[in-house]
């Protein structure tokens, strides 16, 4: 029977303009999370931010785990040439470096928004960053003027704070602007750069050197030590422990680097606080 040809053409418009129906439906989009962000987009960037974060944390808590190690080791005149970052371990890192961390975080915080205000706002900051740093070096220093020292400028700056309290800041979108918005240029940008950066320089060793004076401290207060046979471990790097003789219930001035698997005998008891040995005793009746 001949197929009619009207009508085989007739059903090929029709199929064609069915897939044509089919491709112009627009393609599902995902959810708008606000500020023109998709969720598709969110996700991307979060995970890109989570990786940066993890690879940056990393290799900064490790080397701060080294700048603790090297206070504590260096409250008992100990070496730490040996230390590397391979020889620290993750439950270190926990235990030691982020409880140090933590308060040094606040003062990170004040001090850079020292950068960013203007005006009365900036004296503010810089008063309310000097009260916080002068609170941890009370607790850090062993020196007792240092104490003093420190705790009456912590707390006057205390006194300060509850006292006198600063204008409030305009709402953010409301900041006056200035009449005429100058363009930076690049040397412009240089300079600016190179006037914050002895700033975050000094800032950067007085982090430093409070991340040794924690682990100073930590030292100065640690009660129970590992020992063997008139022997104390001072810690445990890797596959190496460093011991020191104890020299009438003191730390000695002579100091080993043994394998862990030759130690034996380990006994874990309260000692401490360990102080380091004098190296000569005035002789009594001269």
């Amino acid at each position: 029977m001949p197929v009619d040809i009207s009508e085989r053409m007739s059903e090929i418009i029709y199929i064609l303009s069915f897939l044509r129906v089919l491709r112009s439906e627009p393609r599902a989009q995902p959810p708008k999370l606000g500020f023109f962000v998709s969720a598709k987009k969110f996700e991307v960037s979060a995970f890109t931010t989570l990786v940066s974060l993890v690879a940056v944390l990393g290799p900064f808590s490790y080397g701060v785990l080294a700048l603790y190690e090297i206070g504590r080791l260096g409250y008992f005149n100990a070496p730490v040439d040996f230390l590397q970052l391979g020889s620290f371990g993750f439950a270190d890192v926990i235990l030691k470096v982020y409880p140090a961390v933590m308060p040094m975080a606040a003062v990170i915080a004040l001090a850079f928004r020292f950068l960013w205000l203007k005006g009365i706002h900036r004296a503010y900051a810089a008063v309310h960053s000097v009260g916080m740093l002068s609170l941890l070096l009370v607790y850090l220093v062993s020196t007792p003027s240092w104490k003093v020292f420190w705790g009456v400028i912590g707390f006057a700056a205390v006194l300060f704070c509850v006292f006198k309290n600063p204008p409030l800041l305009p709402d953010f979108g409301n900041e006056q602007e200035d009449a005429v918005k100058h363009l930076e240029t690049r040397d412009e940008k240089f300079w600016r750069i190179m006037q914050v950066t002895p700033f975050v320089i000094v800032i950067a060793l007085i982090l430093g050197w409070m991340i040794s004076a924690y682990g100073a401290k930590a030292a100065e207060e640690q009660t129970y030590y590992w020992c063997i046979k008139g022997e104390v471990v001072l810690g445990f790097y890797g596959d190496k422990a460093v011991t020191a003789q104890l020299v009438e219930g003191n730390v000695g001035h002579t100091f080993s680097i043994k394998d862990i698997k030759t130690l034996s005998e380990l006994s874990y008891q309260k000692i401490g606080p360990l102080k380091v040995a004098p190296l000569w005793r005035p002789s009594i009746g001269r």
